[in-house]
């Protein structure tokens, strides 16, 4: 069983992460290491470590058991490797981790030896989030300049291809390109195909997005931004990324958009269930939507209140949600659409749940301590 060591009671001035106990709301434990915001936060499979990165490129390893830094990895180990860390993933069964920058791309790093083992190469200026698969065949990341997803082999970093959003030019149809082909056009408005036997236009150019998103299992895509064809409206799409269908669209979604220090825009008002059956969509002003996703079925809505939920995550046997906004954590249990309790958090730059469910790391600001 974990058990925290450390600073337990309070809130320590400058720390980078602080750990809540689900169970009770109560903070047990406050670490202190980075000098700059907290921007990405992974906890390892069997929940004894967290590996943080901040704003500057140095990244930290901490033992959950003991409340202490494991290592650092200096700005000097990661020579071309820049920008703030936007992504963090422990690969399952190994000791590497995969590490995703805003201002560069993605590298699987060795955690044990601390040295680089693959840099994954292609067409992006900047990484806002990325992911090995479950079947560790694959690592999918999103650029968050252009919205563009790429996927590698992970074993060897070969391209496999890369996916991007795409609008018919005149019409209001989407498509989901695959290395810059379409492969089938969808109406923005209504979710329906392209009309067979209808011309299908030429030219296309791609949207604008303000965020996308993949679902853990990497066979599922996001996509949330400005509609094309209808003034000040916003889009929510999901795409089966193999096949490029619309799976289900959304129309007027007003989602609370995160946009301070971060490395990109962040959406973390939707969130996917472990499995990737399940979405969560937390809307401004409207409470939080449940959707399964075989068929776009509105399983549940929850009441919740306005400004909630900024940031949501499932926990990890997909039964309970967490909702974090107005400087308050908010826990649910999605059997019941009730909140089983609430807590003052006052602020939140990223978050991760312990494996078990029980404990929930949240990313906070650093001790600035200069350049």
């Amino acid at each position: 069983m974990i058990t925290f060591g450390g600073q337990a009671a309070g809130r320590a001035t400058g720390a980078s992460l602080y750990i809540y106990d689900l169970s009770t709301g109560q903070q047990v434990n406050a670490l202190s290491g980075h000098n700059r915001p907290t921007t990405a936060i992974a906890v390892s499979p069997d929940g004894t470590l967290a590996l943080t990165g901040s704003l500057t490129p140095e990244l930290r390893l901490w033992s959950l058991l003991t409340g202490r830094e494991v290592r650092s990895i200096s700005q000097s180990q990661l020579a071309g490797y820049v920008g703030a860390a936007s992504s963090l993933q422990f690969v399952n069964g190994t000791n590497l981790a995969l590490i995703g920058r805003a201002q560069a791309g993605v590298h699987i790093w060795n955690l044990e030896s601390n040295v680089p083992v693959l840099a994954f190469k292609g067409p992006f200026r900047g990484t806002s989030s990325a992911l090995v698969t479950f079947d560790q065949k694959a690592v999918l990341a999103i650029s968050h300049s252009d919205v563009t997803v790429v996927a590698w082999e992970f074993t060897k970093g070969d391209l496999l291809g890369v996916f991007s959003e795409e609008w018919m030019s005149g019409y209001p149809y989407v498509s989901l390109t695959r290395n810059g082909k379409p492969r089938s056009w969808w109406e923005s408005d209504t979710g329906k195909p392209w009309p067979e036997g209808r011309p299908t236009p030429l030219q296309w150019h791609p949207g604008f997005m303000d965020q996308a998103m993949l679902s853990p299992d990497g066979r599922i895509l996001v996509t949330y931004g400005n509609s094309i064809t209808t003034q000040n409206a916003k889009w929510l799409h999901l795409w089966d990324l193999e096949s490029g269908k619309l799976l289900w669209h959304h129309p007027a979604l007003d989602l609370p958009m995160i946009s301070t220090f971060r490395p990109a825009q962040s959406c973390a008002a939707i969130a996917f269930s472990p499995d990737s059956r399940t979405l969560a969509i937390g809307r401004r002003d409207e409470g939080l939507a449940i959707h399964e996703l075989r068929g776009d079925q509105l399983r549940q809505e929850l009441k919740t209140p306005a400004g909630s939920c900024t940031r949501i995550a499932f926990l990890p046997d997909g039964k309970q949600l967490l909702t974090w906004g107005d400087k308050t954590m908010r826990l649910w249990d999605l059997r019941t659409a009730k909140m089983i309790r609430s807590f003052n958090v006052p602020a939140v730059n990223c978050l991760a749940l312990t494996p078990d469910g029980r404990f929930v790391l949240v990313g906070s600001d650093g001790e600035f301590r200069g350049v």
